[in-house]
């Protein structure tokens, strides 16, 4: 189980979403998320906050590996990345929270601008 201090903040991983992140376990598996919430671009700050701490506490609770990496709002939607060894874990997040779940999706890699970067140095 993730406690409150190994989780993820927007501050420490801000700009590393786009790298591979030192991973719980190595075998959690990445995924977004895609949740429809119309007026998402409207939501306040408190409401996010409010959003944010019961997605905290479903995490919490859930008892098997998890991470929630960082959210994205744009438009009637909110991407949300996670790490969970599966998507039935995605899912029962999604149901302890109340959050809709539209589209889950397993990431098959990752790159940025790094990416050219190593490439051109091997």
């Amino acid at each position: 189980m993730c406690h409150r201090s190994e989780w993820p903040t927007v501050e420490r991983d801000r700009g590393r979403t786009a790298e591979p992140i030192n991973r719980q376990e190595k075998s959690m598996k990445r995924y977004v998320i895609e949740r429809e919430i119309p007026g998402a671009s409207e939501l306040s700050e408190a409401q996010l906050a409010e959003i944010a701490a019961k997605s905290n506490d479903v995490v919490a609770s859930l008892g098997v590996p998890y991470r929630w990496i960082t959210s994205y709002v744009a438009g009637d939607k909110i991407y949300c990345v996670h790490e969970a060894d599966d998507e039935d874990a995605i899912r029962e997040h999604a149901r302890r929270g109340g959050f809709p779940a539209n589209a889950v999706t397993v990431v098959a890699n990752e790159f940025g601008p790094h990416t050219a970067e190593r490439v051109a140095t091997h």
